[in-house]
């Protein structure tokens, strides 16, 4: 179980380019090569571990991961943040730029012998 854990830590150091000292392998992966050497199936839990994944009954977009009632809430939050962020993103579109022309230099029909009356 030590030489996966390591393999896994040399592969999380090449892939974010930290040092090897530095990786911090997660408990989630660490339970998953705990599992993998103790050969049980995906999705149970170990017994006397204490740590398992519990799946959010109440609300099916947010992962299986989140098991606190009160992450699953900051969960939701985020998803609508997002949601609200995308719809705000998708109002907001660039303006083409406007062409301000002011009456001395200006287009249009204006009376051009008022111009000749400064003379």
């Amino acid at each position: 179980m030590i030489e996966e854990l390591i393999k896994t830590k040399q592969q999380l150091a090449e892939s974010e380019d930290t040092p090897f000292e530095d990786v911090v392998v997660s408990i989630p992966m660490q339970l998953d090569i705990l599992a993998k050497e103790l050969e049980t199936m995906k999705g149970k839990t170990i017994r006397g571990v204490g740590y398992g994944i519990k799946k959010d009954r109440f609300c099916s977009s947010i992962p299986a991961s989140t098991s606190n009632p009160t992450n699953a809430k900051l969960m939701r939050y985020i998803i609508l943040l997002e949601e609200r962020l995308t719809s705000l993103e998708g109002e907001k579109q660039p303006q083409p730029p406007t062409h301000d022309v002011d009456k001395e230099g200006g287009e249009g029909d204006e009376d051009e012998d008022e111009d000749m009356d400064v003379l």
